[in-house]
């Protein structure tokens, strides 16, 4: 597997992973709000001047590129696209979604997981398992729960207990970089491609 830089900036977690060959990946991670613009960057200096490898040495960036929060996104957008200005460095776009569902999977291989992301109001954005990414009402998210199932990301803590027995709950520890990265080496149908990033905002 190549050098690969992997980037989660969709919600109040600034996550930044690398990837090197026959080491283990290692992250930087944050769970504050406000504070990707300047993290972001001290993270990703950080893991390169520890591997001793710089920006041009990656062979790709992968990046979490939403449903999430305009401001993280747009942040982890620019930071990758002035890192890799004038080179020609891919950048695949990983569904938050996804990667929170892989993320999750390391600690529950075989639940059937929900991953969320709060779309405030009485919304989500939601990935159900072998379904697709759509916004719907907490409710309908509530009728999809049985036990056993677990559902992580943000606003799980909006769903009402009463209707939540047997299901397991996941907040920030579901949201890492580490997911994007699961992703993007387990495509083996290599469905991911090399994009110009526009991330999904809400």
């Amino acid at each position: 597997m190549s050098r690969i830089l992997c980037i989660e900036s969709a919600t109040e977690v600034c996550s930044v992973v690398l990837h090197v060959p026959g080491r283990a990946p290692v992250e930087r991670r944050s769970e504050v709000r406000g504070v990707h613009s300047e993290a972001l960057f001290r993270y990703i200096e950080e893991l390169l001047g520890a591997a001793s490898l710089r920006i041009q040495d990656m062979d790709a960036l992968a990046i979490s590129a939403g449903p999430g929060s305009y401001t993280g996104l747009r942040i982890g957008a620019s930071a990758v696209k002035g890192l890799l200005f004038g080179m020609e460095t891919p950048v695949y776009a990983i569904d938050t979604l996804q990667a929170i569902t892989a993320m999750t999977r390391r600690t529950h291989p075989d639940a059937r997981i929900h991953a969320m992301i709060d779309a405030r109001r009485q919304h989500a954005y939601a990935l159900s398992p072998g379904g697709a990414s759509e916004l719907i009402e907490l409710t309908e998210l509530v009728q999809k729960l049985r036990p056993g199932d677990v559902v992580a990301g943000t606003g799980a803590h909006r769903l009402p207990s009463e209707s939540l027995e047997g299901v397991v709950r996941m907040g920030m520890e579901s949201i890492s970089a580490l997911g994007v990265l699961d992703v993007f080496t387990s495509d083996g149908s290599h469905s991911i491609r090399a994009v110009d990033l526009e991330p999904l905002y809400f």
